[in-house]
């Protein structure tokens, strides 16, 4: 399965507001790199990363040049392909059945299509794209419509359908959320790992990112994204919840972390939990 780096990377002028409640409202401040300070904690704390929808491009639906439902007739051109993207878990609530994506290449709509339900056990949606074209029409630009917002995203040429076009169908990921993949290897443990633990990265009070153990020793790999504009993982706090010793284990760490628009990244850190 395939991502289409441009929508994924998109966000220029990307401005989230980010919010974890937790528990442990304890000092925001950056103290003592590698100290590991514990606190009680009764209940398992409310972490949660939370975004907000970038701006768009333009206020409300562009002003795609044939009507919406009306395909445009198939037998004048010489192909076509189809194009499914899978709605990410972090984008999907902020997705509605009013939203709209369009396809078009050289500046000519060939496509507006609704999100729609791909799989209903899993909770799956989609956007699916019939776009016919000629055999020397090349790159796809995407335009992404969403009804909560009222705002409409540009997102360029977003895949060729010369060199992607390889069968019928071809799978992509749709997101606005910038974010890199990061491995936590943890050592020298004062607890067991048990299912229902947490491990968040904080920067500030800020939730970049946070998983939930679902079941014994597990490799802690979550998706960390992009904090607000005045923050950056120098100044980064892991905390980790232990069912097993209800309490909070944080930790003060420079991350070597960054997400980059052109290029997804995985990183890989140690975090040393010795006391």
């Amino acid at each position: 399965m395939k991502k289409i780096v441009s929508i994924l990377l998109y966000a220029t002028a990307l401005i989230m507001v980010w919010g974890c409640s937790s528990s442990d409202d304890d000092d925001n401040g950056y103290g003592n790199i590698g100290e590991v300070v514990v606190t009680s904690a009764a209940t398992a704390p409310d972490w949660a990363v939370t975004l907000q929808m970038p701006p768009g491009d333009v206020q409300g639906k562009p002003n795609w040049d044939w009507d919406e439902g009306i395909d445009p007739e198939f037998r004048q051109y010489e192909n076509n392909m189809t194009a499914i993207l899978y709605i990410s878990n972090e984008m999907l609530p902020f997705t509605s059945d009013d939203d709209r994506m369009a396809a078009l290449i050289d500046g000519d709509v060939r496509e507006v299509a609704p999100r729609v339900l791909y799989d209903q056990e899993e909770g799956i949606y989609t956007f699916m794209l019939f776009i016919p074209y000629d055999a020397d029409e090349d790159m796809v630009e995407v335009q992404y419509y969403n009804a909560q917002t009222n705002m409409t995203y540009f997102f360029g040429e977003c895949f060729s359908v010369q060199s992607d076009a390889i069968g019928n169908d071809e799978e992509y990921w749709f997101t606005l959320f910038d974010y890199s993949v990061v491995t936590f290897n943890l050592k020298d443990l004062p607890f067991n790992c048990k299912k229902g633990d947490k491990l968040a990265l904080f920067v500030g009070d800020v939730c970049c990112g946070m998983m939930e153990n679902e079941g014994g020793n597990v490799p802690w790999t979550m998706k960390v994204f992009r904090p607000n504009e005045d923050g950056d993982f120098s100044k980064a706090t892991i905390r980790y919840y232990s069912t097993e010793k209800k309490a909070i284990y944080s930790i003060n760490k420079p991350l070597n972390i960054r997400i980059s628009r052109e290029e997804n990244l995985v990183f890989e850190e140690t975090l040393s939990f010795k006391e």
